[in-house]
Order: structure tokens, then C-alpha cells, then sequence
């Protein structure tokens, strides 16, 4: 995974890049706080870039993501992150 953003700020975005052998977008879900979006694309190399936005009206500077690894509908593992 790639380094991300020490704090997060209102109106901004950033991108989380995982990197596994063959991920698939169906494969990985996203967890994100109320109101953030978070949109995958397949990378050259076979992993995933999830690109984060948060939205204009986020009050707080630091945030909880969730990412799981899901194959097939079944869950693998998990990944929490704080920031």
C-alpha cells in the first residue's frame, strides 16, 4: 500500500493504491466515512487504486477507512485504517 496523507481536509482527495496479483475491483469493497466517495480502478500493474474524495462539509481531520477482501462474496481479509 501506498504512503497516504498524514491528515485529511475538507473538499480534497487522495488516492489509496493497493497491490496484490490480479485484485479485482469486485474483490475489494471500501468502507468509507458518511457522506466520502470512494471509486476503483484497475492499475497497470494488477492492483487497485481506490480514489478517496472527501466531501466539502467533513468537519473532522482524521478518519477511519475499512478495506476488505472479499472472494468470491466471501470475506478474506481486512485492512483498518486511521488517518
Amino acid at each position: 500500500m501506498a504512503p497516504l496523507p498524514a491528515s485529511v481536509r475538507p473538499n480534497s482527495s487522495f488516492s489509496l493504491i493497493l497491490k496484490g496479483d490480479n485484485l479485482k475491483t469486485e474483490d475489494i469493497k471500501i468502507e468509507v466515512p458518511p457522506l466520502w466517495t470512494a471509486a476503483q480502478t484497475k492499475a497497470e500493474d494488477g492492483g487497485l487504486i481506490c480514489a478517496i474524495q472527501v466531501p466539502a462539509t467533513a468537519t473532522g481531520r482524521e478518519a477511519r477507512l475499512r478495506v476488505l477482501l472479499t472472494k468470491p462474496g466471501i470475506p478474506q481479509g481486512e485492512i483498518l485504517i486511521r488517518m
